[in-house]
């Protein structure tokens, strides 16, 4: 089984993605870059740590500062994110 980290950037990983997902099955993580800034990271099934669900960083109130969003006074967050998806 073969470790480490490898970086690659996207027009490679498109041309050449079996051979990095071989890599990645065998272990070893793959970090994709675009314009050289990283951009996503591709690990074994099992390999990436848990993810957590987070509060908020900032208050609702502050999507209002956003055009054109309009946020109602009692707004539940999970029901606005859902309702906008489903616009998409």
């Amino acid at each position: 089984m073969k470790t480490g980290t490898e970086t690659v950037a996207v027009s490679k990983l498109k041309s050449q993605l079996s051979k990095y997902l071989r890599k990645v099955g065998r272990g070893q993580e793959i970090i994709v870059t675009s314009f050289s800034h990283p951009v996503a990271r591709l690990v074994p099934p099992g390999g990436a740590e848990p993810l957590l669900a987070r509060r908020a960083v900032r208050p609702l109130r502050d999507l209002a500062a956003i055009k054109g969003f309009r946020v109602p006074a009692k707004a539940d967050p999970v029901a606005l994110l859902l309702e906008d998806r489903e616009r998409r």
